[in-house]
Protein backbone atom coordinates (compact mmCIF):
# COMPACT_ATOMS: atom_id res chain seq x y z
CA UNK A 1 0.00 0.00 0.00
CA UNK A 2 0.88 3.44 -0.98
CA UNK A 3 1.83 6.23 1.46
CA UNK A 4 -1.43 8.26 2.12
CA UNK A 5 -1.36 11.26 3.88
CA UNK A 6 -4.36 11.14 6.60
CA UNK A 7 -6.02 15.06 7.16
CA UNK A 8 -5.27 16.19 10.69
CA UNK A 9 -9.07 17.36 10.93
CA UNK A 10 -12.03 15.99 10.17
CA UNK A 11 -13.80 17.47 6.41
CA UNK A 12 -16.30 19.00 8.20
CA UNK A 13 -14.17 21.08 10.56
CA UNK A 14 -11.85 22.27 7.56
CA UNK A 15 -15.35 23.98 6.04
CA UNK A 16 -16.48 25.10 9.01
CA UNK A 17 -14.11 28.32 8.69
CA UNK A 18 -16.41 29.51 6.05
CA UNK A 19 -19.90 30.94 6.95
CA UNK A 20 -22.78 29.27 6.28
CA UNK A 21 -25.12 30.87 3.40
CA UNK A 22 -26.59 30.88 -0.04
CA UNK A 23 -23.93 29.50 -2.45
CA UNK A 24 -23.42 32.20 -5.30
CA UNK A 25 -24.87 30.83 -8.87
CA UNK A 26 -24.51 32.54 -12.11
CA UNK A 27 -27.90 33.59 -12.99
CA UNK A 28 -29.49 32.15 -16.14
CA UNK A 29 -31.84 33.94 -18.72
CA UNK A 30 -34.67 32.17 -16.95
CA UNK A 31 -33.86 33.60 -13.47
CA UNK A 32 -33.93 36.74 -14.99
CA UNK A 33 -37.03 39.58 -14.79
CA UNK A 34 -39.32 39.29 -17.83
CA UNK A 35 -40.75 41.64 -19.34
CA UNK A 36 -44.51 42.46 -18.82
CA UNK A 37 -45.88 42.61 -22.03
CA UNK A 38 -49.78 43.12 -21.07
CA UNK A 39 -48.86 46.01 -18.66
CA UNK A 40 -47.35 47.41 -21.58
CA UNK A 41 -50.14 47.31 -23.79
CA UNK A 42 -52.53 48.45 -21.24
CA UNK A 43 -50.45 51.53 -20.61
CA UNK A 44 -49.98 51.90 -24.75
CA UNK A 45 -54.01 51.81 -24.86
CA UNK A 46 -54.62 54.00 -22.26
CA UNK A 47 -52.20 56.17 -23.95
CA UNK A 48 -54.22 56.06 -26.88
CA UNK A 49 -57.93 56.47 -25.38
CA UNK A 50 -56.24 59.63 -23.70
CA UNK A 51 -55.23 61.21 -26.80
CA UNK A 52 -58.91 60.28 -28.41
CA UNK A 53 -60.39 61.88 -25.71
CA UNK A 54 -58.72 65.04 -26.10
CA UNK A 55 -59.11 65.37 -29.86
CA UNK A 56 -62.90 65.12 -29.16
CA UNK A 57 -63.10 67.43 -26.62
CA UNK A 58 -61.43 69.67 -28.97
CA UNK A 59 -63.43 69.34 -31.78
CA UNK A 60 -67.16 69.52 -29.26
CA UNK A 61 -65.57 72.85 -28.06
CA UNK A 62 -65.11 74.30 -31.38
CA UNK A 63 -68.51 72.99 -32.77
CA UNK A 64 -70.02 73.98 -29.47
CA UNK A 65 -68.47 77.73 -30.17
CA UNK A 66 -71.14 79.61 -32.71
CA UNK A 67 -69.56 81.45 -35.39
CA UNK A 68 -66.77 79.77 -35.43
CA UNK A 69 -65.94 77.41 -38.32
CA UNK A 70 -62.72 75.16 -39.46
CA UNK A 71 -61.52 76.85 -42.55
CA UNK A 72 -61.92 75.19 -45.57
CA UNK A 73 -59.87 75.41 -48.85
CA UNK A 74 -61.18 77.60 -51.02
CA UNK A 75 -63.60 76.29 -53.87
CA UNK A 76 -62.12 76.17 -57.20
CA UNK A 77 -65.00 74.33 -59.28
CA UNK A 78 -63.72 71.29 -59.17
CA UNK A 79 -60.91 72.22 -62.25
CA UNK A 80 -57.36 71.04 -61.53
Amino acid sequence: MGHQTRLKEPWFQLFSQFPAGPIAVATTESSMAKPNYSFEKRQREAEKKRKKQEKESRKSALRQVPGTAPAQPPDDGGQR
